[in-house]
């Protein structure tokens, strides 16, 4: 419920503001699957990540959410993918996508990710995000590379 209230609270700074934001994201996979979280106030899955914090990197921003919404602390190296943009609900929102690989683990939920695992890339949710299966058909080479997010 809380999670809901700051979300539209959120929506209607970026009706008022207009703000530039950053994010990043990542396609964590183990080769055959990609991790996808389903978040509290949202109703799709998603893949993880989060907006850019005053003094992180974009790095920095994949695994300190890896670690909040899904409690999995990830040492490798990530991969740089692709920049995106989104213009939609009133903001200048930049995301940048990264690869992390890894063996795998058990992801777990958090207070903003109700439910997280792993879906082998031909067997992905009827309710992913579009953006989401547009980047993982861009990562499966399925689809040229847009722009846009």
């Amino acid at each position: 419920m809380l999670y809901k209230l700051a979300n539209t609270l959120r929506r209607l700074y970026w009706w008022i503001r207009r703000p530039i934001t950053i994010g990043a994201r990542a396609i964590v996979t183990d080769g055959k699957s990609v991790l996808l979280v389903k978040h509290s106030y949202l109703k799709d899955w998603y893949l993880p990540g989060g907006g850019v914090g005053r003094g992180e990197t974009l790095q920095d921003v994949v695994r300190r959410e890896l670690k909040e919404e899904v409690g999995f602390t990830f040492d490798g190296s990530l991969n740089l993918l692709a920049t995106h943009s989104n213009f939609g609900e009133y903001k200048n929102d930049h995301i940048v996508l990264f690869e992390a690989k890894t063996a795998g683990f058990e992801p777990k939920g958090s207070g903003e990710v109700k439910e997280a695992k792993f879906f082998a890339f031909d067997h992905l949710p009827i309710d992913i995000s579009p953006a989401t299966k547009r980047r993982i058909e861009e990562y499966l080479k399925m689809k040229p590379r847009e722009e846009m997010w």
